[in-house]
């Protein structure tokens, strides 16, 4: 189907097949598009809005008050919106071999009933993605969960000020539960470098986990680039565990201001990702619609990689340690 001039972007000639990764969070469709939709705000603190407004004095333990008051759980589902129906977990197949454990827990949480028998394990088996773990206003720690059980990862974000303490930077990682790289090292927890010239991270020798102990392995780092039209990129770890100089991806809204509605994303020059934000009629008709981001990822890409990419960029837009650094005069 054609593109009417009322858009100015089209899908259908933006989005591009792209050779897939060697490595990839997911393995993507390399043929089709594929659609995904997830409920918007979910890593907003504005329920603690007020809490932030009475903070005048800037000074730690007020940061560390605000950080502990605004703190609270996340949990909600990104699921295929459009195109192949996900695989049902617990669809029974002709076979004697009894269904992993990981996929008792999964079905626990999508409220479907447990299955004994082995599953079809196919591309879309992981969908829906749970996200859950915790928010507040200078950090977000969600862990990736497919919904076979299996984990595949963790998203993060920290905001910092220069000299170390909570404030005007906020930076984003995602990190596996596999490594990227042969032989990559497990990730580390990571801290402002105060003594760089550059605001640069350094490790902290500490091993960053799963809270089940589970090692990570650094997969991708999301900066802000700080334009107008919200310019984001994103940098693929090296082997060494740090992340390449280089990005791998540029994406931008397609209009000035337009960055909290829409968002479009390239690969090599061509199109990879476009979202978009509407509000969705609820499936149970005494409920409110509800605003959702809906993500379309062209094949050959990751669409694990890019839903991360999506929510983390999502949080960063709020700008709530940039609120919270400027209660008290302003960001550094």
């Amino acid at each position: 189907m054609g593109c009417g001039a009322s858009r100015p972007i089209c899908e259908a000639e933006f989005l591009q097949a792209h050779s897939k990764q060697r490595s990839n969070l997911i393995e993507p469709d390399e043929v089709a598009i594929t659609y995904v939709w997830y409920p918007a705000d979910r890593t907003n603190t504005s329920k603690h809005i007020s809490l932030i407004n009475s903070i005048v004095a800037v000074n730690t333990s007020s940061f560390a008050k605000a950080e502990r008051s605004s703190k609270h759980d996340v949990d909600f589902l990104a699921t295929l919106s459009e195109g192949p129906l996900p695989v049902v977990v617990g669809t029974p197949i002709q076979v004697s071999s009894s269904m992993p454990d990981s996929n008792q827990s999964a079905n626990a949480f999508l409220g479907q009933p447990a299955d004994t028998t082995a599953i079809a394990w196919q591309p879309n088996y992981r969908w829906p993605i749970r996200l859950h773990g915790t928010n507040s206003i200078f950090e977000l720690r969600l862990q990736m969960t497919a919904q076979s059980g299996e984990v595949i990862g963790l998203l993060l974000t920290k905001a910092v000020q220069d000299n170390g303490g909570p404030g005007n930077h906020a930076r984003m990682f995602l990190y596996s539960v596999v490594p990227l790289h042969p032989n990559q090292p497990a990730a580390v927890e990571l801290r402002p470098d105060e003594s760089s010239g550059e605001w640069e991270w350094k490790d902290t020798k500490k091993a960053l986990k799963l809270d089940s102990g589970q090692p990570l392995y650094a997969w991708a780092k999301v900066e802000d680039a700080g334009t107008f039209y919200g310019e984001h990129r994103i940098f693929y770890a090296e082997k060494t565990g740090k992340f390449c100089q280089t990005y791998a991806y540029k994406g931008s809204a397609p209009s000035f201001g337009a960055v909290t509605e829409k968002f479009n994303m390239t690969k090599d020059g061509k199109g990879c990702l476009m979202t978009s934000r509407s509000r969705e009629a609820s499936a149970l008709p005494e409920e409110d619609p509800v605003d959702g981001w809906s993500l379309a990822v062209a094949p050959g890409i990751d669409a694990a990689l890019m839903l991360g990419a999506a929510v983390l960029m999502e949080k960063a837009s709020f700008k709530e340690h940039l609120a919270m650094h400027g209660s008290g005069g302003g960001a550094g």
